[in-house]
């Protein structure tokens, strides 16, 4: 009977040990299966410079979590977006490419690439710049031709492809002209108005492109008109 009184209390004794080391395994084994790892996300490169006529760019990323990229422009978002970026979303590492468009502009274009990370209810974000290139400088007739002006004036039209601000000069102050419309990209008719021959003389007119904070013109074209 002692014994059987003594084993009854041993057993007793130990399952008061045993049950609250069970409840605490439990309680961690819980905690562990809800850890959420906190997100982060790198890339490389970290900045991009791309040429006038446009590129393709491989970026290596490295994330801890699902992540997404999609550009940014800045403020007033502009209507022209200029690259793509494939594939936007994805988990863990990858590489991403972009395509970039061709610059047809004479300035340089900002955006960045933002990198945004979840895992939970938090969020990791990297931002790459980029950088592209300006075009060449553009403002020149495309269908200037050999032209000559009677005597008692007249006006004729030509055509002009520009990408930035631009305006012309004449080196007759009583020649003038007018623009189909007002661009800083693409082409537009430009018709020039002369008046009678002030002199007797043939006389030859010369017109120069400009573009707006360049100093010297781009390209110079000239016409004639008749004397009495």
């Amino acid at each position: 009977m002692n014994c059987i009184y003594q084993l009854n209390h041993l057993t007793s004794t130990n399952m008061r040990h045993i049950i609250p080391f069970v409840g605490a395994f439990l309680l961690l084994a819980m905690t562990a299966c809800e850890f959420v790892p906190d997100p982060s996300v790198s890339v490389y490169p970290e900045t991009l410079e791309i040429p006038a006529a446009g590129a393709g760019e491989k970026i290596s990323v490295s994330a801890v979590g699902e992540w997404k990229a999609f550009p940014s422009y800045g403020r007033g978002e502009p209507i022209q977006r200029f690259f793509l970026i494939s594939p936007p979303k994805g988990v863990g590492k990858a590489e991403v490419f972009v395509a970039f468009d061709a610059n047809p502009f004479f300035d340089e274009r900002r955006a960045e690439i933002v990198f945004e990370c979840t895992s939970g209810e938090k969020t990791n974000t990297v931002k790459i710049p980029v950088v592209q290139k300006a075009a060449d400088p553009v403002c020149e007739f495309i269908d200037w031709q050999e032209i000559r002006v009677p005597a008692d004036g007249g006006t004729f039209s030509a055509v002009i492809s520009v990408n930035f601000l631009w305006w012309l000069e004449l080196d007759a102050e009583d020649v003038s002209f007018s623009r189909d419309k007002a661009i800083a990209l693409g082409t537009t008719e430009v018709t020039f108005t002369v008046p009678a021959n002030p002199t007797h003389q043939d006389r030859t007119i010369c017109v120069t492109t400009h573009l707006f904070g360049c100093e010297e013109a781009l390209h110079a074209y000239q016409f004639t008109q008749s004397g009495y």
